[in-house]
């Protein structure tokens, strides 16, 4: 493969920013012991929190998919592999929507209101999360993972082609990669906030369980691997029907605060998405890299 610019090593090097890597990898990694002491090891006023946060200044955004096995486990007291196949719904519905998002992009030619219809069903699904408890049928809750999947599965293939299409074409490398990296980084803190949030909520919703043994079994981050373990207790009659349907409502409840957190951030997207600028898609490659030609031409044998 060849291009128009060729660099040697160093001058690969000198095109590095190191100024700007060497200042946003470490904030991003001080915020993580900020949120994970916050409210737990050292109250929250704590300079041993302030500090790591402070210093960080990261913007974080949470997910939604990652506690949906919490509230198979937990409130319906399904067992771990069950709460992996009744999952499938999201899972399995992201993926068909992000292919029938990508062939409707090309038939339309619109992402604009691919992204509107997007958000509008990721708000209608996450809207519907906190509706769902222990006596939630098979089909409701099928019903609303398929919806919020849609959402999520229409946007996930047709945002690049949104960004890429205000581009030059000699920016589409990077700004390919740039894309790529936001959205594992959005990743990783989608879990780190939602972990955060749920924490915080169980704690505060402590007080609905009777029992002070499971109140310490479920405070200060324990809640999420309790979850995995309810199925066998309720198996082995560990606790009276009262204590679990005490369970079950804490975990409704801080479910219910992860689930409105995500239809705050799904109807922002939704606003966002009526100022969405519309360009034209690219139907020709003009692109300045392909193979390179041989220079000298083949003598006769």
């Amino acid at each position: 493969m060849g291009s128009p610019g060729h660099h040697t090593g160093k001058s690969k090097l000198r095109r590095i920013d190191f100024v700007g890597n060497m200042l946003f990898v470490p904030s991003t990694l001080a915020v993580l012991p900020g949120l994970v002491m916050g409210g737990i090891e050292h109250p929250w006023s704590s300079w041993r929190v302030i500090l790591p946060l402070a210093m960080g200044g990261s913007v974080l955004i949470q997910a939604i998919g990652y506690f949906f096995p919490v509230y198979f486990q937990a409130v319906k007291g399904t067992t771990v592999l069950k709460s992996g196949t009744f999952y499938l719904p999201y899972a399995i519905g992201s993926l068909f929507f992000a292919v029938l998002g990508g062939v409707l992009l090309a038939k339309l030619d619109n992402y604009k209101i691919l992204h509107f219809v997007a958000f509008a069903l990721s708000s209608l699904g996450i809207g519907s999360y906190p509706l769902l408890d222990s006596e939630t049928s098979k089909v409701a809750w099928v019903f609303i993972e398929l919806v919020s999947s849609a959402g999520l599965g229409i946007t996930v293939s047709t945002m690049l082609p949104a960004i890429m299409s205000a581009l030059a074409e000699a920016d589409v490398a990077s700004s390919t990669a740039a894309y790529s990296f936001i959205k594992t980084f959005g990743y990783v803190w989608g879990v780190t906030i939602a972990s955060i949030i749920f924490n915080a909520a169980i704690n505060a919703n402590l007080d609905l369980v009777s029992d002070p043994a499971v109140r310490d079994r479920l405070r200060d981050s324990q809640a999420y691997a309790f979850a995995s373990e309810v199925h066998g207790l309720r198996e082995a009659s560990a606790y009276s029907p009262e204590i679990w349907k005490e369970i079950a409502q804490v975990y409704t409840r801080s479910l219910r605060t992860i689930w409105w957190v995500g239809l705050g951030f799904s109807l922002v997207g939704l606003l966002l998405a009526f100022g969405e600028r519309a360009h034209e898609l690219r139907s020709e490659l003009e692109t300045e890299y392909g193979l390179r030609e041989n220079e000298k031409k083949a003598t006769t044998t």
